[in-house]
């Protein structure tokens, strides 16, 4: 795929009304959410929606179809959308578990942390955890990571954490 600055001239299509423009500004200060359509309709264009949570529910505030699904291209429409809202700045964005889109977020937005959305990072966990990773009981130990993660507090998140490093799992598997 191609990914170098002569692929300027191809194909992006980035879209954004005035109204959509308002609710970023108003609601996408924080945490925003790319999110990528991965082959999901029959045309073979990358389509990247960039939401914000409003007081309604999640809305879409710009969107943009890329030639390529590489972190040079993400970046080419994640820049259009910052240079036409040059007040959005969030400190949070939220991505599929996709290092393209990762790269692309955290150097078009410096200091902008990416966050795994929770369907990406429980499929990740499902996926590692099992005995090729020398994990034995996969449900115990997913449980484990579910209570991290769901921690509402920091004194629980240490509490939850406390339990993973001391059981068994971890003790006698220097993977996990």
């Amino acid at each position: 795929m191609p990914d170098k600055e002569e692929d300027m001239d191809e194909f992006l299509f980035v879209h954004q009304s005035n109204a959509q423009k308002h609710l970023l500004e108003r609601y996408g200060q924080e945490i925003c959410l790319l999110d990528a359509t991965y082959k999901t309709f029959k045309f073979d264009v990358p389509l990247f929606c960039v939401c914000v949570s409003t007081n309604s529910g999640l809305v879409v505030v710009g969107l943009f179809i890329l030639p390529h699904e590489t972190c040079f291209h993400i970046k080419r429409g994640l820049a259009v959308l910052k240079d036409w809202n040059p007040n959005g700045k969030p400190t949070y964005l939220m991505t599929d578990y996709d290092r393209k889109e990762i790269r692309a977020v955290e150097e078009t937005f410096p200091g902008c942390f990416s966050f795994l959305c929770d369907f990406h990072r429980e499929q990740a966990w499902k996926r590692w955890v099992g005995p090729a990773n020398g994990v034995k009981d996969a449900d115990e130990v997913l449980t484990m990571l579910r209570s991290i993660a769901n921690s509402p507090d920091e004194a629980t998140y240490n509490e939850t954490v406390g339990v993973l490093k001391s059981s068994s799992h971890w003790l006698d598997n220097k993977s996990l």
